[in-house]
């Protein structure tokens, strides 16, 4: 107070107290509490002797006689100022926790060492559907939020990951869980939680967590596209086993014998336009047809099948390669609906003659 005991001695307490910044009726609360023979305790804010405030903690304790009568009181003082410039600084220092928490997207919610929830951000009333923050603080919030798996079987506490934190002192990532609103129902999300230390002892944890239903969806839409793909490539696979199968019946290389000839077919993929046929006429006369299809792939193979037919059934009734081109022409006009080139040559060797007759074209 700056005040010396010569200045103090005689004066009452009120007005010691009452020279500072006080609420109306201080000095009335002070006397009613000693008239009633009880203590005051309280802080104001003083004024000191040289004019400056300062914050002050004050009790009041009165001192009866033998009589019962109040003869004198005792008045203790402390100087809080420090106190409060700490707890003002602390404060401002929660509320710019705070507003920068609120200011996330992400749901932020922070635990004690038995589960119970601290504070929560704007985001997380948000997401689950919660109006004010007092309907979670000092509750367990494994039991409001973290309670059941996705499935909706029972989520033990001592299963839960957030919670085990606590013994293995170690953050986590999650993301193949649920958060449950307050109506009951489920949000998807991924959350990390990380402890909080005080001496190497973890005594909370601070949890953020985002919506990833979105996620899941995409998820979940991506998952049936691949079985669908996967089924699509079966059936395909499938279809192209039957081709291969029919062509390989129709290209006949298996009936490729003839000791005059030797040959190599091998197609730079699985399907090719590239064909051989080789057949002898009744007369002994040696056919031989080599045709490729313009295009790559199953198409260009479907293409040369229209020839090999006319060119086996016409050879073995013995006509000339002229009139077997011009059968294979109009098979491949005919039963090629799109704009489809087959280039061809046919040999036809006559090793009585020995001669050769040679049909290039398309």
């Amino acid at each position: 107070t700056g005040i010396c005991a010569a200045d103090a001695i005689g004066q009452l307490p009120g007005e010691l107290a009452d020279r500072g910044l006080q609420y109306m009726g201080f000095s009335e609360q002070i006397w009613q509490a000693i008239h009633n023979k009880r203590a005051w305790r309280g802080e104001l804010i003083n004024r000191h002797k040289a004019g400056h405030l300062y914050h002050e903690e004050m009790s009041i304790s009165p001192v009866p006689n033998k009589q019962g009568e109040v003869t004198h009181f005792v008045v203790v003082t402390q100087n809080i100022t420090a106190r409060k410039e700490m707890e003002r600084d602390l404060q401002y220092s929660r509320e710019a926790v705070q507003r920068l928490l609120d200011s996330m997207e992400e749901g932020v919610y922070e635990i004690d060492a038995l589960g119970n929830c601290i504070f929560v951000n704007r985001a997380f009333l948000q997401l689950l559907g919660y109006q004010d923050a007092a309907e979670l603080t000092g509750k367990h919030i494994h039991e409001l939020i973290h309670h059941h798996r996705p499935d909706g079987s029972p989520y033990p506490k001592n299963e839960c990951r957030i919670n085990r934190i606590f013994l293995d002192q170690q953050p986590v990532n999650v993301a193949d869980e649920v958060f449950w609103r307050k109506d009951g129902t489920a949000l998807p999300v991924e959350y990390w939680t990380h402890p909080i230390e005080m001496d190497g002892v973890v005594t909370g944890a601070i949890t953020t967590f985002v919506d990833i239903t979105e996620r899941v969806r995409m998820t979940g839409l991506l998952l049936e596209q691949n079985r669908q793909l996967l089924d699509y490539s079966e059936r395909v696979k499938e279809e192209e086993d039957t081709a291969r199968e029919f062509i390989k019946r129709f290209s006949a290389l298996d009936k490729i014998t003839d000791p005059l000839v030797q040959f190599i077919l091998r197609p730079a993929e699985n399907f090719s336009g590239d064909m051989i046929a080789v057949a002898r006429a009744p007369d002994n006369r040696l056919h031989v047809l080599l045709a490729d299809s313009a295009g790559h792939g199953l198409t260009a193979a479907l293409a040369v099948i229209p020839i090999t037919q006319p060119f086996y059934q016409m050879t073995a009734k013995g006509f000339d390669i002229p009139t077997i081109a011009a059968e294979i022409n109009r098979r491949v006009r005919d039963y090629l609906q799109l704009p489809r080139y087959v280039a061809c040559v046919m040999l036809s060797l006559d090793t009585e003659t020995q001669t050769l007759q040679v049909w290039n074209g398309g």
